[in-house]
């Protein structure tokens, strides 16, 4: 027969247990994120030092503005930079040969789509960094839910000033498959894109 006292003991140890796996979840969402904010950092240095007269203080320049510079504005300077590829001079050089310029407008395509995509997922990480979470108790109908609730206050008055939303292992897990594809997708595109003008990727970027 179980005490009031062992029963307690037991659910406060499973209440623990949800909080780490939560917090290893939360964890890795955010850090996986930042992998993919490196991703493209690099390739917008990579980019710039790919002109046919590389100036190292433009790339520096540009190194110290991404350094404070939030997400989203790293997210538009590269798909600019993607789509001022075709007015640059090594660009132009390429596209003597076609095959070369079908090859180049693919990876812009690539790239883009991938941009695109970047946006969405940045909303998800939005919400997981800028939201105060609740670890319930396991309900007895499901495995998969953590459980959380995901609590967020809002500022508009036509809303209500609170949004709760329970989020499961799924939503996590999800995330950071979308997370992981389109880093690895995007760095594939731009890599190639980098290739086909003529880049060393194992150069180092030029400084100032």
């Amino acid at each position: 027969m179980t005490s009031n006292a062992d029963e307690g003991a037991r659910k406060h140890g499973h209440q623990s247990e949800l909080i780490d796996e939560f917090d290893l979840l939360l964890g890795r969402s955010i850090r996986t994120f930042q992998g993919l904010e490196q991703t493209i950092e690099h390739r917008l240095l990579q980019l710039a030092a790919a002109s046919s007269k590389p100036r190292g203080e433009v790339v520096e320049l540009l190194r110290i503005a991404i350094a404070e510079a939030p997400f989203r504005t790293k997210r538009r300077l590269l798909e600019m930079q993607i789509s001022y590829l075709p007015s640059r001079p090594e660009y132009k050089k390429c596209c003597e040969l076609q095959k070369t310029k079908v090859a180049l407008e693919l990876e812009m395509e690539h790239a883009n789509s991938e941009i695109k995509r970047i946006g969405d997922i940045e909303s998800d990480r939005n919400k997981f960094v800028h939201s105060h979470w609740f670890v319930l108790s396991q309900p007895k109908d499901s495995t998969d839910i953590i459980p959380v609730l995901r609590s967020k206050t809002k500022a508009h008055p036509k809303n209500p000033s609170h949004a709760l939303e329970e989020f499961s292992v799924k939503n996590f897990r999800d995330f950071l498959s979308d997370v992981e594809n389109v880093d690895k997708k995007l760095s594939q595109a731009t890599g190639r894109l980098l290739g086909l003008l003529g880049y060393d990727e194992d150069r180092k970027i030029p400084k100032a």
